[in-house]
């Protein structure tokens, strides 16, 4: 449903495109006025949200994949919204109303919902202040639950627009904030200076904020830690307008990074970068990134500094490799909790998903001692007498159609989580969907089960796994390996 937020007027993506939509100049007839949504989440009824992504999807059916189709949305709305179950003190609760903070459909929802009911409100404008309503609808912005407006006094009294969105539905209520000097949203502070009758912008931090920023001493990669002071400080130069006031801020950051052990030429030249937009030029020849991954340990020798890239400026590399850049990369170490989790684990025969935190495939995957096969002659069992989980290499692999239950089988040398990682790019890229169960796959539904079941040696060559994958071809005839 994200792809239908960028039809809703309204909508304001984030801080920067805020900043743009502020007029330079203003007269002294205006107030800055910002909503807020009590409780927008949990406050939205089922009713009310089922017809606002029913109106989104009939009016703007061409922002949405073909293979989506309207019923097939509100049902999983349904499913989400409806069956929402949690525990508290060892009772069982079903929420019954509104969406669960939290869940990745929520934000877009709520947006969505909102624009409807505002929909109903440019109704009423026209009503209401038919001199004034295309000036009111194309001045209100809103992020999620929070609406931004700048009134001039000749709209009229906005009290009568408080009531407006007052009344667009029982459950939805707002919050009004107004003032004709000064006004917070999101994180900026909008000020007006009534000499130069122009509008001035600061940083808005909430008083709970600590600036508590990453210490330049802690476990993470050196250009993480070396990007963040210059983060930090182009943050502040897109959103301060006024220069006195952004040295101000430049120096209030410095002081906190230099708390954090920050060097101090670091800072400096990450300040100087920002306010001077240096910037490297980017080379114009398309190369192919080459990344050398590994796991990040700040007490391992930097081996791709001291190593791999000088074999890159070999003549034997660049005759292989024309038009590539090789690159360093991390990936993060195993967590506490994952090494004490997976400590002493007993063996399980059959497969099992390898619970790692961020492992996409134990979503797919079908655990469980045997696996089953539909064939032309009657459904088929076989027995799996190995343990498997998603990081285990030179398998055989069966992907099933979470749908239709056609399936496919292959093989890998890689670890099962890696080659089903490939799978689900072709089928969510169109332009890489070679295979035709890959095909298959984003024309049915794009979701699927994936089960190893069969594991060769360590020392396994391609050949033997293409001829074990041939042989259980032969003997469970998939529909899908054509």
């Amino acid at each position: 449903m994200k792809l239908l937020i960028p039809n809703i007027s309204s909508h304001c993506r984030d801080t920067f495109q805020f900043l743009n939509s502020l007029p330079k100049t203003i007269e002294d007839d205006v107030s800055f006025i910002t909503f807020d949504v009590v409780s927008l989440y949990t406050n939205i009824p089922h009713d009310l949200g089922y017809r606002a992504i029913d109106y989104w999807i009939e009016n703007y059916e061409d922002s949405i994949p073909i293979r989506f189709n309207k019923n097939m949305i509100l049902n999983g709305l349904k499913l989400v919204l409806e069956r929402n179950y949690f525990s508290f003190q060892d009772e069982i609760f079903l929420q019954v109303a509104g969406t669960a903070m939290g869940t990745k459909v929520a934000p877009t929802y709520a947006s969505l919902v909102m624009g409807f009911l505002e929909i109903q409100m440019y109704m009423k404008l026209r009503e209401i202040y038919p001199n004034a309503a295309y000036e009111i609808e194309h001045s209100w912005l809103r992020y999620l639950d929070d609406c931004w407006i700048i009134w001039r006094s000749e709209y009229g009294d906005c009290d009568k627009f408080y009531n407006i969105i007052q009344n667009l539905h029982p459950s939805i209520k707002f919050t009004k904030n107004m003032d004709r000097k000064s006004m917070n949203f999101l994180d900026v502070k909008v000020i007006y200076d009534c000499d130069s009758k122009s509008i001035h912008t600061d940083i808005y931090r909430k008083l709970t904020d600590t600036m508590n920023f990453v210490p330049f001493n802690s476990a993470h990669p050196r250009h993480v830690l070396h990007n963040i002071p210059y983060n930090l400080a182009n943050r502040i130069k897109r959103i301060v307008s006024d220069k006195h006031v952004r040295d101000i801020r430049y120096h209030e950051l410095k002081m906190r990074l230099l708390n954090l052990r920050y060097p101090n030429n670091l800072i400096d030249d990450a300040i100087h970068k920002a306010e001077s937009h240096a910037t490297k030029a980017k080379d114009q020849l398309h190369k192919t990134v080459i990344p050398f991954i590994r796991t990040y340990n700040k007490n391992n020798p930097d081996i791709f500094k001291e190593v791999i890239k000088p074999l890159s400026s070999t003549l034997p590399f660049l005759r292989s490799f024309q038009n590539c850049e090789l690159r360093s990369t991390f990936r993060q170490p195993r967590s506490l909790i994952s090494i004490l989790s997976n400590k002493n684990r007993m063996t399980i025969l059959g497969v099992q998903r390898c619970n790692e935190s961020r492992c996409k495939t134990c979503d797919s995957i079908i655990t469980g001692k045997s696996i089953t096969f539909q064939t032309p002659f009657g459904t088929k069992h076989f027995e799996i007498n190995q343990n498997l989980t998603c990081t285990s290499s030179n398998v055989i692999y069966k992907l099933q159609c979470r749908k239709c239950h056609e399936y496919y089988i292959g093989q890998t040398g890689d670890s099962f989580r890696k080659r089903i990682t490939v799978h689900r790019q072709q089928i969510y890229n169109a332009q890489y969907s070679f295979l035709k169960v890959s095909k298959h796959i984003a024309m049915c539904g794009e979701d699927f089960y994936a089960t190893p079941f069969f594991q060769l040696s360590p020392n396994a060559s391609k050949i033997e796994r293409e001829r074990k994958e041939a042989m259980f071809i032969k003997r469970f005839l998939p529909t899908l390996n054509a």
